[in-house]
């Protein structure tokens, strides 16, 4: 390989300016040059300059690594000043420096062409103006191989929100520091020891973000890393249909649901009902009481990097039963029979999906009915009306069973096979629990009177009718039971 020297002149004050490039044997021609230098520069007295220059370290340490350009800087004193530094590796002239007006300036070497990982005696000697000299070795470590790593999270990863660690696969024992900046060049994390993990806040916007990273070694090489990020900033999936919020509920206890096609995709659901946190996991238990409002239920789901999903319903609670408008027979009816048919109509805004009398189910329709066996006396009838969300109206009937024909007995009257004339009177004397309706004359059959009112009395004008008369009584009480006499027949 070939080497590269510079040498800094009088007239460039950096002492990295290249005023030549001399490779291969070059070297001895340097050493020369600098040899004339150092006789063109004048005396500045008139007794010669005997006295060495005093170097007290080169600038490095016994055992320090290096890089393949390393700069140092030695420490040196003399007298008028030193003019020249020359800088040997293994032996061999490796830089040049001259030292503008005696101003003393770092110094550099070239290790390019030792081998890596081994050792290199590092000489520096300086001259004065009058060419005394002094030179001092330090043994070093040469390192030209930057370091490198692979990097945790790797490339293209899905980062969450938040705080991202960034650290190496494997650090290197060298390692001396790395750094994180963003691609403004702004640093975002630096640090110098193990564990060697860099915290990003990643950003809160957008879905890719890029870094780089700068590892450097105790030699000071360096390596950079570009890694490129994609960025998780949706919340996870879920579904809240109609059959898992309903629009419409029930009173008290109902039951709330999501679900998610990726459950795993999910670390924890909320429920916030009436403006409060009442619970969480996939389903909740909520008493939303017995008054009919409109409830707003929002549910967060989280996923486990923290973004959020938000879902909002607003949730009717229907705590209302059917509104009865029409039940028959009417309270406190006198009806007959061993069977009662009873018919209910009720209305409901979600409709009434379930009607019992006494306990049975009865048909739904327009108008629900049913027959339920009774019994003699007071029997209650008990309609339980049922909507959708289970809110129920109960409504009940008494009615009165009366299967008993009232008593009748005839008080005055001709007797059987009696003969009569012109106008006859007939009373009678009827009674009844619940009362007696009517009693009603029937002649050859027919009925000819009624009356309405007890002491009921009748008057047969016979003239009206044959020879032979059959005579006879009927009484009906208030649930149509009737009573009827036996017949008398009686001549004209």
């Amino acid at each position: 390989m070939d080497h590269e020297y510079r040498i800094d002149t009088l007239d460039q004050p950096s002492y990295g300016s290249t005023v030549g490039v001399l490779r291969g044997a070059a070297v001895a021609a340097l050493s020369t040059s600098l040899i004339l230098l150092i006789n063109s520069v004048p005396a500045f007295a008139d007794e010669p300059d005997t006295t060495p220059p005093v170097l007290t370290s080169t600038g490095l340490t016994e055992g320090q690594v290096l890089k393949r350009q390393p700069t140092f800087e030695p420490v040196f004193s003399d007298n008028v000043g030193v003019l020249v530094a020359e800088v040997l590796v293994n032996g061999e002239l490796n830089r040049g420096h001259y030292f503008r007006d005696y101003v003393t300036r770092p110094v550099q070497a070239w290790l390019g062409d030792v081998p890596d990982g081994s050792e290199a005696d590092i000489t520096v000697r300086v001259y004065d103006a009058a060419r005394n000299s002094a030179e001092l070795t330090t043994r070093v470590r040469v390192d030209n191989t930057a370091p490198s790593s692979l990097y945790a999270p790797a490339e293209d990863v899905v980062l969450p929100r938040g705080v991202t660690t960034i650290k190496p696969v494997d650090a290197p024992d060298d390692l001396a520091s790395l750094v994180l900046s963003d691609p403004s060049g702004a640093e975002l994390s630096r640090v110098t020891a193990a564990p060697w993990e860099l915290r990003w806040q990643t950003p809160d916007s957008g879905d890719f973000a890029a870094v780089t990273v700068v590892a450097t070694d105790v030699a000071g090489n360096q390596a950079t890393e570009y890694l490129g990020y994609r960025l998780d900033r949706t919340g996870p999936d879920i579904e809240a249909g109609p059959n898992w919020i309903r629009e419409t509920v029930g009173a008290d206890h109902q039951v709330l649901a999501v679900w998610s096609p990726d459950e795993a995709d999910v670390a924890r659901v909320e429920w916030w009902i009436d403006g409060a946190l009442r619970g969480t996991g996939w389903s909740i238990n909520y008493d939303f009481g017995r008054v009919s409002r409109t409830v707003p239920v929002e549910v967060r789901a989280y996923d486990p990097t923290g973004n959020v999903t938000t879902v909002h319903r607003q949730v009717r609670v229907d705590a209302t039963g059917p509104a009865v408008t029409w039940v028959t027979p009417a309270n406190g009816a006198l009806v007959r029979g061993y069977s009662i048919t009873s018919a209910v109509r009720a209305t409901d805004a979600n409709g009434v999906s379930r009607a019992t009398l006494n306990g049975w189910e009865a048909p739904l329709g327009a108008e629900n009915r049913r027959s339920v066996r009774v019994g003699e006396g007071a029997n209650v009838l008990t309609w339980v009306l049922y909507d959708d969300y289970l809110n129920t109206t109960t409504v009940r009937r008494t009615v009165i069973v009366d299967n008993t024909p009232p008593a009748l007995k005839v008080t005055k009257a001709p007797k059987d096979r009696a003969k009569v004339k012109g106008t006859v009177k007939v009373s009678a004397a009827a009674s009844d629990r619940n009362g007696v309706a009517r009693v009603e004359l029937l002649v050859n059959g027919k009925v000819v009177a009624r009356d309405y009112r007890a002491g009921y009395q009748f008057s047969v004008n016979t003239r009206k009718y044959g020879k032979k008369i059959k005579v006879q009584l009927r009484a009906y009480d208030r649930a149509g039971n009737v009573r009827v006499t036996a017949v008398r027949v009686w001549r004209r």
